[in-house]
């Protein structure tokens, strides 16, 4: 049995507007992303999406990456 995974790459460049955290979440959404890797997290509330694990690297100087994969 094979799967088919829908993987997406984006830089958020720190986003921290609720309505641009909330057009990402819809994105993902509407385009079933199973697996998302995210570029210049800045804040760990970026993991709060529904239905998706969150696994958070932010650094000393306040970016860093996130993976989140559908739970």
């Amino acid at each position: 049995m094979s799967y088919t995974y829908k993987i997406a790459t984006i830089n958020i460049n720190g986003i921290s507007s609720h309505v641009c955290i909330k057009m990402l979440e819809d994105y993902l959404r509407q385009q079933d992303i199973d697996i998302v890797l995210l570029q210049e997290v800045t804040q760990t509330k970026i993991t709060t999406f529904r239905r998706y694990n969150a696994h958070v690297n932010v650094g000393t100087e306040n970016r860093g990456t996130a993976i989140l994969a559908k739970e």
